[in-house]
């Protein structure tokens, strides 16, 4: 593996190390917090200007208003910079996903150790039609991760419009087949359809199975 890279998904951006793989909020999510943090300060800075003028029905409202706009912008913002929602560490042999507390990542709520991780796979919706009979002009990407027990969870996930399936196909399964490699696992896929033009298959190349090392 490499250096550090990042990998755009589903409003969250996936960074790969040598020691990790972590999925964070992608910069789209910074925005609300922002709003919030701007009607914070204006709030605030009424209560303080018109504090004498203003009726005290008014003035109580924007107490309240800024009590609690508040610290949710300031959650907000340490999530999007700080916070995660999956961590894959080689070092700890094992992969998280965070609680999000209040919008903040902080606390572990799952927690597979690499030994009861079965395989990882790619799910697509490409041949999926409408009701009318028309294919969709939205096609979503999913990494599941399968555990030895046959229970799927969600890793990660890109939307794109149909024109774009081949950026978000080569995406997902360069995150995709790095998962594998750190955890050491196979990396499988749902085959499409090969007839026609709008058609598409995923491919994951081959590796050489891995075993694990058994700490004894």
């Amino acid at each position: 593996m490499g250096d550090r890279c990042q990998i755009s998904l589903h409003r969250s951006v996936a960074i790969v190390t040598e020691q990790s793989i972590s999925i964070k909020q992608g910069k789209s999510g910074l925005i609300f917090p922002i709003v919030e943090l701007c009607m914070f300060i204006v709030s605030v800075t009424l209560l303080v200007i018109f504090i004498d003028t203003w009726s005290l029905g008014i003035l109580v409202f924007l107490l309240v208003f800024s009590s609690i706009i508040g610290p949710l912008s300031l959650i907000g913002l340490i999530n999007n910079i700080a916070g995660t929602s999956f961590v894959l560490e080689k070092s700890k042999y094992s992969a998280r996903w965070q609680q999000g507390l209040l919008g903040l990542g902080i606390g572990t709520y799952e927690l597979v150790p690499f030994d009861r991780i079965d395989h990882f796979f790619i799910r697509n919706d490409f041949d999926d039609f409408l009701a009318g009979g028309s294919k969709q002009d939205l096609v979503e990407f999913e990494i599941l991760m399968v555990k030895d027990n046959d229970k799927e969870l969600s890793v990660a996930r890109i939307i794109e419009p149909r024109e774009f399936v081949d950026t978000a196909s080569n995406r997902i399964n360069k995150l995709a087949m790095l998962l594998g490699e750190m955890a050491s696992v196979e990396v499988r896929a749902n085959k499409n359809s090969s007839s026609g033009k709008d058609s598409y298959e995923l491919t994951v190349s081959k590796r050489r199975k891995r075993y694990r090392q058994i700490q004894r």
